[in-house]
């Protein structure tokens, strides 16, 4: 059964990498109240954590309320403006349109591992 991980926020921000589908991760993440399930790499005292393995098949930017598909997630530098090598721009796949990457989260499904 495939997972769905949220990302963004100052988690990725901070220190995320550029995510495409195909890229194998293993991640610690928290559950919020609501069951969603968010990628951590900063230990958060006394939050559990559970490890997510697999590869990413699927990665989607929250836009006007609703999902679209995309090409990549940038690295948080990238986002931030800080690299100089990427622009950090944040691509929907089917209108091709440059999603504003400074309030959006990022949906990553991902197909766990054997």
């Amino acid at each position: 059964m495939r997972v769905e991980v949220i990302i963004g926020d100052w988690e990725h921000q901070c220190c995320g990498k550029n995510l495409r589908r195909g890229d194998v991760i293993e991640w610690a993440c928290y559950s919020e109240v609501d069951g969603s399930l968010h990628e951590t790499h900063h230990e958060l005292e006394g939050v559990p954590v559970t490890q997510v393995r697999g590869t990413i098949v699927d990665l989607l930017a929250e836009d006007a309320d609703q999902w679209a598909r995309i090409e990549r997630v940038p690295s948080g530098r990238a986002l931030r403006g800080f690299d100089p090598e990427d622009g950090g721009d944040v691509v929907a796949l089917d209108s091709r349109a440059v999603l504003d990457p400074s309030s959006v989260d990022f949906l990553v499904i991902v197909e766990p591992a054997p």
